[in-house]
């Protein structure tokens, strides 16, 4: 295919008037240059094409259509071209690159084209029609930069961020978002956000926010890559795109440290308070019987002792439980899965007090934090101390990274002074209380970034569920049941 930009002076301008008159072309406003399809000798350009080129009239007559282009490219434009005539609006080369012309002062200039073919008195002519695009080509390498500033920035700011689009799909997934959930980008961008445990709660809250709402200081949890629970505080922005909503940007504060640091210090007190007043009543008790009279064989005595030596305890359990919550989320020693099964289902079969005991599970090879499989059992232990002829089922699943525990009964899973705090989610005025077992493995729990949660059954019943979340840690699940 010829590249010379000189014209050819044998082609003359008739052949384009009469085109002209043909077709209407003056009432085109875009730059009109035809050519005719065998030769591609320019037969004709109206007073835009030239205002275009930055020639005279009748200067791009007879030039080759090929060399409208700047030189050394020339199998890309033609492929460029090629394109235009299958119908395609074209003002990119294949590699991405902007589609140029050359004006005859040596300038480049951006546009973009489309072409049609058009028969006239038996011979078959292209007509190019071009159009500047140097405006849009300007707002696209200014969204480009800013787009990159926004990617670069989102990279670097130390809290989590995700944008989604209106269906929940993730578009970005920044690195503290990585570090902090375990997710790396190529893992999740593309994918349905699937970070919230309850995905009613997540197509409500993506809802709420494409409707234009704004979500401030949202407090939550996040379900992290290894299976833990991520307690979160979360803040959701509509984003907008020529008045309409096309997307969401969330970014999420993890509060783990500090959630558990309010709920230890808020259980510790309360627990500690409330222990201490009963055994400091019983010793105030005992020290009045004791001035009224020492003829008690001893019974005074050995009753403030006793309470003495329950107090100590109790110090030692509340120094136990600081240590215990402090380093759980440091603790990886695994614990087999089916063992802390078998271990549970012992427990079951091995109790008197539970009149009918059903078991459910499925999970196999896998592994979970030794301290979440002790905080389990001993959960599971509290429930039988306090049942008495109670149906009990108990079901086991793995669930992509975690084992989820459920704890059915026809009765309270709690004594009524202990279950407060997993029934509600956070302590309350102890009643009765015995100890701080129940606590200890509630907040142990969430230090490993699983959950307990206690959920009444139906109305006017005394029957309830108990529902443990166990992370796992590297693990292999299957549907091989054990029972």
């Amino acid at each position: 295919m010829a590249t010379d930009n000189s014209p050819d002076p044998t082609v003359g301008s008739d052949v384009g008037d009469r085109l002209s008159d043909t077709i209407g072309l003056g009432s085109i406003p875009d730059a009109v240059v035809i050519a005719d399809a065998q030769t591609r000798h320019i037969v004709y350009a109206n007073a835009a094409a030239n205002e275009l080129f930055d020639c005279e009239p009748g200067a791009l007559i007879g030039r080759v259509q090929t060399g409208l282009h700047p030189p050394g490219n020339a199998d890309a434009y033609a492929e460029a071209f090629e394109r235009g005539l299958r119908g395609e609006r074209v003002d990119r080369l294949r590699s991405g690159d902007p589609l140029f012309i050359e004006t005859a002062g040596g300038d480049r200039v951006p546009v973009e084209i489309t072409v049609q073919t058009m028969t006239v008195d038996g011979t078959e002519h292209l007509m190019g029609l071009f159009r500047e695009s140097s405006a849009q080509l300007a707002r696209e390498r200014t969204l480009e930069r800013t787009t990159g500033r926004l990617k670069t920035l989102l990279e670097t700011l130390p809290v989590p961020v995700a944008v989604l689009d209106t269906d929940g799909t993730v578009r970005r997934w920044n690195r503290a978002a990585e570090e902090t959930f375990g997710y790396r980008a190529e893992q999740i961008v593309g994918r349905e956000y699937s970070l919230l445990p309850d995905a009613d709660e997540f197509a409500s809250l993506l809802d709420r926010v494409t409707e234009g709402e704004m979500l401030e200081d949202y407090r939550t949890a996040l379900r992290a890559e290894n299976g833990s629970r991520v307690p979160v505080e979360v803040n959701l922005r509509p984003i907008y795109e020529d008045g309409s909503v096309s997307g969401v940007v969330g970014t999420a504060v993890d509060l783990s440290d500090r959630h558990q640091r309010e709920q230890q210090l808020d259980v510790l007190h309360r627990v500690a308070r409330h222990n201490l007043r009963n055994e400091l009543t019983i010793i105030s008790g005992w020290a009045e019987i004791l001035e009224d009279t020492v003829s008690d064989n001893g019974k005074a005595a050995r009753e403030i002792m006793g309470a003495s030596d329950r107090l100590l305890e109790l110090s030692d359990e509340i120094v136990k439980l600081r240590h215990t919550v402090s380093e759980g989320g440091h603790d990886a020693r695994p614990q087999d899965v089916s063992s802390v099964l078998t271990t549970l289902s012992t427990q079951l079969r091995a109790d008197e007090s539970v009149a009918d005991a059903e078991l459910a599970i499925d999970v196999a090879d896998g592994q979970v934090r030794e301290k979440a499989a002790e905080a389990a059992l001993e959960l599971f232990d509290n429930i039988l101390n306090c049942h008495s002829d109670a149906a009990i089922r108990v079901d086991a699943d793995a669930v992509a990274n975690h084992v989820e525990v459920s704890v059915e009964s026809d009765t309270p899973l709690f004594c009524s002074g202990e279950r407060v705090l997993i029934q509600e989610g956070t302590e309350t005025a102890l009643q009765h209380a015995g100890g701080v077992e129940i606590a200890r493995s509630y907040l142990t729990l969430q230090s490993v970034g699983g959950a307990a949660t206690l959920e009444p059954g139906p109305a006017d019943t005394p029957a309830a569920t108990l529902r443990i979340d166990l992370p796992q840690t590297g693990a292999t699940v299957s549907s091989d049941g054990h029972g």
